[in-house]
This record gives structure tokens, C-alpha cells and sequence, in this order.
């Protein structure tokens, strides 16, 4: 069939025509110099092939204008017509898609910038594409897989392949399923295919970078020294200088990085890189693990005057500090580092974290507590700072005397001022022998009556069984007591009594600080009382004994400052029991002191004052008459208590300078001893023969003796031992020897 040419544009080159199958009917087209057109392309292949193409009126003049061309004859396969005529459209920028059922599907053409085409693909296996990748024009939709290529990889080669996809109208879109390592593609069935060919040719195993893991064991040196020193070496270049892999994602066809982690707990180093890469870092481990010749890293220091866990944490704290200072002031070297390890800025090198070398390791100081000692790993540079810092801080420390004297006084005033009278009665009927009868007694020296103040009491007589009252008896105690009677019935009673009960506590304790060491004084009473509970349905009574706790304590913390200067914090807590009603709780009374001074050595400072008064006047009488100007006093009991309490606490802080013979202790201790001869009015006996007076000479007897006291000497005896005024004696005189000396020597002193 020859289909009708008419004169167009410039004509479209086509596409090779397919083969026939044996015996299969061709169609041939020729075409005129001068071309025809889409629309008459359209109508000859549906006269061939019977099959309907519908176009939208918008394309219509595009479509009527078009022209193809090509020069000779071209046959194609009937079979394979509709698919030739697909091809040809698709390079005039037209598409067929199939519309309606599939066993009655309608074609249209549409142009290749309608949207309405990415909607409507052919969903074909990955499998079948080979049959697809001549079906030009035809818009399909595939899933191609993969098998070694990772996340990072699948996104390295989707930005590859969108640069094949077709870009008009965004028809060709590809994206990957990191979770399958499959890519979704949509395009024109040829592009996909290519796209499944390239990809293809990607997705193969890269044996010769693929990373192992190994662990390689360190002999001789450490683990994390040899971790730095690797990751300095390898940082910017790789094994036999060969480029590493950079942040770019884009370039996946350089080595990766080898990993390098340090196992403190083996000794040994994690490699993870890919094995060429291994066998070249493992011959440079050989060659850094060899045998150091040198000194022992390990130390030990025994301490003198300070605790070994105090020490031990001030030098951890020490290497933690200046290990991230050294951090803060660089940036991280690499994730594989198990230390927190820095690089410096380009041209800006950062400190060592402790010692002169980044490479040494922080030293390693353990606390033996038993030898008040440090077990110290470090290199030798490293223990020579610690060493010298060590010395600085085993020093005495200065202790310092605090003695206190803890004065309360109390004083307490009290005046009573009554008068008492007794009221009296005649003619008072009993019945004194119980027959029923009242007797009736006029005798005026018997009578009954009352005591108005309780400053006397009533004296009762028996009479035929009966307590009959007859006269008073006045309360004689302390104070005054006088009397006025009347014949025996008006009795006059006057009670006066003062008392004045001044009290002084005084307790005088002393104790012995270091230097910012906080010292405590503590003292303890348990005081019992009587106490009464009712048990029972009857509550019937039953008394125990039950205990209130009082405590006092001081608690001083001495600072020496420049010129034996003291700065103090004070606490002091005295609390006491007071007076409470039998059986009841006594009341419990705390007074507290809480400051910081200064003071000079050796002065004196009190604290304290009046800490209560209390003043206290009762007067108890008869209503009225108490009241009476100039008589009323007569009818009244007067009484007046006033009580104040004063607290003063003196503190004496004393250094002791010498801390190497201790002489202040001894000079101090004997003056104590001296104080106790003259309190208790005879010498104190001393047990052992090593406390002597201040200077006192250590004959050889002396230290003869000594030795006998310590077991040395049990079978011998160099000498008898002299008695124990002798040796008082003689550290008595050594004593005053000592003053005189310190005498002169303060008067030859220039002024």
C-alpha cells in the first residue's frame, strides 16, 4: 500500500523498520519528495491495521501540519505497525496512550507535555523489558533491584541516572527503596530499559573494598597511645599515600577509611578497614610495638603527712582539667577514637593534656590506703611533675590549740513577805462517842478554824477518837517567822523570807586542729524523770522512768591567714533542762552561738552575754481587805523572784609553729602537767619515763631507761631506776633553765 503525500515542513527522520517473521504479510510506504502528513500517517495505518486513533481538537492543527519524510521505500511488519507508528509519533513529540477496557482499548494521541501521561503508564516486569526496548513512544513503569549497592550508594547512582531520564514535562522520574535496594523508574520504555542495562552494570561487588574487622594484639606499648598515634599518621592521606574517601557522597569509587579503636581492656587494637589496607597498617604496628628499654612507668610514693585518696583525687582532677581544657581548644580528631582526643586549628597547636607529649596517655594514680602510699603509672616526664606537685602538697599542715572556757552564770533574787491568821470558833458540836447524841464543847482553848496563807498549820488533838483542832503551828524554815496570841485565840503569823542563790558553771575544755580542719566538742546528759500511765479498764497506775537528751556542742574551724592571723567559724549549741511538775516532761532550754572573727595567735575573745531575764511578783491575799491603804498588807502574801542568766564562751586559739621536733606540743603538755601539781596540791606521777620538761638532758641513763621500759633489757639491768620526784626534779629545773634563757635573750633583743 502507498499511502498519499502532501507538501509539508521539514520532515522527521524515522527509526529503522523491524523485521518480518517468515511468511508474515509487510506493508510498504514511499513517500514523495515533498512528505505528508501526521494526520495522513494516521489514516493510512488505520486503513492497514483497523485499529482507531482518536486526537484531541487541541492538537489537531499540529497534528494536520506535521509532516514525515523519508527517502526510498520502508516495509514493516503488519503485526508491528501500530508499534512503528508509536515510534514515529514519539519523535514529533506526540504519544499514544492506551483508554478503556484492555480487550477493547481505545488510542489516543496526546502531546508529550500533557500531564495526563504520567497517569496512564505500562506497568511491566523487570524480567520483560528486553521485549520492550524498542517500543518507542510507549510510557511504562518498572521496578529495577539491586544486590550491592547501600543507601549511600542507591543515591549516588539515582543522581546518575536521572541525567538519562526524559526531562520534558518531568515524564521520566526514577527514586529509590533504600529498605528493598530496589529503584522505582517511569519513562519511555526504551529509557527504562538503558536505564536497567546501566544499572546493571553498577550493581556488582566490590571484593577488593569491602571492610573487614581484626584485632590486632599490642605487646608493648599501650593500646590508646598506639590508637593516637595511627589516627596521626593516617589523618588526610590514606595507606601508601593513596587518596582517601572525602565527605563528598558523589565519588563512590575511592578507598574508605580504615577504623582504628583502642581496647583498653585487652591491650589490643580493633582494626576495621579493607584487607589491603589491614596488612599495611599491621606492618606499621610491627613496626611501633617494640620493646622500651627504659625505665619502669610504674612508681610508687609513700606520703608523709597527708591522706593518699585526698591526694590521688586532687591529681585526678588535675590531668581531668587540663585534658579538657586541652579538648575545648581544638576540634575532634576522629569517631574512631575512644578518647576524647583534639586536633588544633590549621596553625594554632593545642596543649598535651598532661605531660610533655599528646602521645604519653594521662598517667594512671591509685590510692593504696593500707600504706598511706600512690601506686602511680606514668612516663618519666609525666611522674617528674607529679613528683614535684606531690611535694607541695605532703606538707604538715599547722595545727592549732583552741582552749575554751564555757562560763554560765545565774543569778536568782527572791523575797517572800506573808502574814497568816488563824480564825476561831466557840461552842462546836460533836458527837464524840457515836451514840448519836452531839456532846457540845464550850471550852475556848478547843475550837476549830482555818490557816488564811499556808504559812502555818493546824495542830489537832484527839479527843474520844475525834481529831479536834486546838491551836496553829507556823512553817519555821528559812527567813523570819513570829507570832502574836491572844489568850490563845487570835493567832498573828509573820513569814519573810530572801534568797538570793548566785551559780556559776564552768567547763574548760581544749582540743587540738589542723590547720582549716573543723574541731567539735561534744557533751551528752540524759536526765531521767518519772513518768505515770494509767493501764487498764480500772487505770490502775503505773510509774517508769522515761529520759530527756541535752547536748552542748562547739564546733570551731581555725584558718591560719598572713601574720599568724586566725579567721574562726564558731558554732556553739548549750542547751539544759529545767525545772517541770512530777511526773511531766522536763522542758528543755537551747542557746546558740553561730559566727566567724578574727583574731590574732594566742589573744583571748569572748562571746556571749546576758542570754534571759525573768522577773516575776505575786501577791495573794483577801479580797478587799488586801486592798486597804496602810492595813492591807496584813491580809496579803507578797512574793518577788528575779533570775537572769548570762553565757560567755572565751576562746583562745594558739598556733603550733614546730612541726618538726613538735616542741610546742611538749612545752604545752608539761605546762598542763604543771598546772595539775598546783590544782590538786601534789605532784602528778607520770606513767613511762619519755615526758620530760622542754629541753630536759636525755642522759645516758635516760635512755637506758627507756629501753628497759620497752622489753629490751629484761635480762640485764644497767642501772637502778631513780625515783619519780628525782626525774620531776630535774625536768622541773630544765623548765626554768628553758625561761631564763628566753628571758635573756628578749632583753638583748634590740628594741
Amino acid at each position: 500500500a502507498v499511502l498519499p503525500a502532501a507538501a509539508q515542513d521539514a520532515p522527521i527522520p524515522l527509526p529503522p523498520p523491524p523485521e518480518a517473521a517468515p511468511g508474515e504479510r509487510t506493508v510498504t510506504f514511499s513517500s514523495p519528495k515533498e512528505g505528508f502528513t501526521l494526520l495522513e500517517l494516521l489514516e493510512g495505518v488505520n486503513a492497514q491495521t483497523d485499529r482507531s486513533v482518536l486526537y484531541d481538537s487541541n492538537i489537531k492543527v499540529k497534528i494536520e501540519k506535521t509532516k514525515v519524510q523519508f527517502i526510498g521505500n520502508y516495509t514493516v511488519p503488519k503485526s508491528r505497525m501500530f508499534d512503528w507508528l508509536q515510534g514515529v509519533l514519539s519523535f514529533a513529540s506526540f504519544i499514544l496512550i492506551p483508554i478503556g477496557p484492555a480487550d477493547h482499548e481505545q488510542w489516543m494521541v496526546v502531546d508529550v507535555t500533557n500531564p495526563a501521561i504520567r497517569s496512564r503508564p505500562t506497568y511491566v516486569k523487570e524480567e520483560e523489558l528486553d521485549a520492550w526496548k524498542d517500543r518507542d513512544g510507549v510510557y511504562i513503569v518498572s521496578t529495577l533491584r539491586v544486590k550491592n549497592l547501600d543507601s549511600a550508594d542507591l543515591q549516588r547512582a539515582r543522581t546518575g541516572l536521572q541525567q538519562l531520564l526524559t526531562t520534558t514535562a518531568t515524564i521520566g522520574r526514577i527514586n529509590e527503596v533504600p529498605g528493598q535496594s530496589a529503584f522505582v523508574i517511569a519513562d519511555f520504555a526504551p529509557v527504562v530499559y538503558a536505564s536497567k542495562k546501566l544499572l546493571e552494570a553498577m550493581d556488582v561487588p566490590l571484593q577488593s573494598k569491602k571492610q573487614v574487622l581484626k584485632r590486632k594484639q599490642i605487646l608493648y606499648a599501650l593500646a590508646s597511645d598506639m590508637e593516637a598515634m595511627l589516627n596521626d599518621l593516617l589523618t588526610g592521606t590514606g595507606i601508601n599515600g593513596q587518596p582517601r574517601r572525602p565527605a563528598n557522597p558523589q565519588q563512590p569509587t575511592e578507598k574508605p577509611d580504615p577504623q582504628i579503636i583502642a581496647d583498653n581492656r585487652t591491650n589490643s587494637l580493633i582494626l576495621y578497614a579493607i584487607p589491603e589496607d589491614i596488612e599495611d597498617i599491621e606492618k606499621l604496628i610491627d613496626q611501633l610495638d617494640t620493646e622500651y628499654r627504659g625505665k619502669s612507668r610504674l612508681h610508687f610514693r609513700t606520703l608523709k603527712y597527708q591522706e593518699a585518696e585526698d591526694v590521688q583525687g586532687l591529681l585526678e582532677d588535675l590531668i581531668s582539667g587540663t585534658a579538657s581544657s586541652s579538648s575545648r581548644t581544638g576540634t575532634s580528631r576522629s569517631s574512631s577514637s575512644s578518647r576524647n582526643r583534639t586536633q588544633p586549628q590549621p596553625g594554632q597547636p593545642a596543649p598535651a593534656p598532661f605531660g610533655t607529649s599528646p602521645n604519653e596517655g594521662d598517667p594512671v594514680i591509685i590510692a593504696d590506703v593500707k600504706n598511706n602510699s600512690l601506686i602511680i603509672h606514668a612516663t618519666e616526664d609525666q611522674y617528674a611533675d607529679l613528683s614535684s606537685l606531690i611535694d607541695k602538697l605532703d606538707r604538715p599542715r599547722k595545727q592549732v590549740l583552741i582552749e575554751t572556757s564555757l562560763v554560765e552564770l545565774t543569778v536568782g533574787d527572791n523575797l517572800d513577805v506573808g502574814i497568816d491568821l488563824f480564825g476561831v470558833q466557840d461552842d462546836i458540836a460533836v458527837d464524840t462517842n457515836g451514840d448519836g447524841v452531839v456532846d457540845t464543847f464550850t471550852d475556848e482553848r478547843k475550837f476549830f478554824g482555818t490557816s488564811f496563807y499556808g504559812n502555818s498549820t493546824i495542830v489537832n488533838e484527839s479527843v474520844n477518837g475525834v481529831d479536834i483542832p486546838v491551836g496553829v503551828a507556823p512553817l519555821i524554815g528559812r527567813g523570819l517567822t513570829a507570832g502574836i496570841f491572844n489568850n490563845g485565840r487570835i493567832p498573828f503569823i509573820l513569814s519573810a523570807v530572801q534568797e538570793r542563790n548566785p551559780t556559776k558553771v564552768l567547763t574548760m575544755p581544749s582540743i587540738v586542729t589542723s590547720d582549716n580542719q573543723s574541731a567539735t566538742i561534744k557533751t551528752t546528759e540524759q536526765i531521767p524523770y518519772l513518768t505515770t500511765t494509767f493501764v487498764g479498764p480500772d487505770s490502775t497506775p503505773t510509774q517508769s522512768y522515761d529520759e530527756v537528751t541535752v547536748e552542748s556542742n562547739l564546733t570551731i574551724s581555725p584558718s591560719i591567714s598572713a601574720d599568724d592571723f586566725l579567721r574562726l567559724n564558731i558554732s556553739q549549741q548549750v542547751s539544759s533542762a529545767g525545772n517541770a511538775p512530777s511526773g511531766q516532761r522536763p522542758p528543755t532550754n537551747t542557746r546558740s552561738i553561730e559566727t566567724e572573727l578574727m583574731v590574732p595567735n594566742a589573744a583571748t575573745v569572748v562571746l556571749g552575754g546576758i542570754v534571759s531575764s525573768q522577773e516575776v511578783e505575786s501577791r495573794t491575799g483577801i479580797p478587799v481587805l488586801m486592798d486597804i491603804p496602810g492595813i492591807g498588807f496584813l491580809f496579803q502574801d507578797t512574793s518577788k523572784r528575779l533570775q537572769r542568766t548570762n553565757l560567755f564562751l572565751f576562746v583562745t586559739p594558739t598556733i603550733m609553729h614546730d612541726l618538726t621536733n613538735f616542741s610546742d606540743y611538749h612545752r604545752i603538755s608539761w605546762e598542763k602537767k604543771m598546772q595539775s601539781d598546783k590544782l590538786f596540791g601534789e605532784e602528778v606521777k607520770l606513767l613511762g619515763t619519755n615526758f620530760l620538761g622542754p629541753d630536759a638532758p636525755r642522759s645516758a641513763v635516760d635512755a637506758v631507761l627507756r629501753i628497759d621500759s620497752s622489753g629490751g633489757l629484761d635480762a640485764y639491768r644497767y642501772a637502778e631506776e631513780p625515783g619519780e620526784k628525782e626525774r620531776v626534779d630535774a625536768a622541773r629545773a630544765a623548765w626554768e633553765e628553758m625561761e631564763r634563757r628566753r628571758a635573756a635573750e628578749k632583753a638583748a633583743a634590740p628594741a
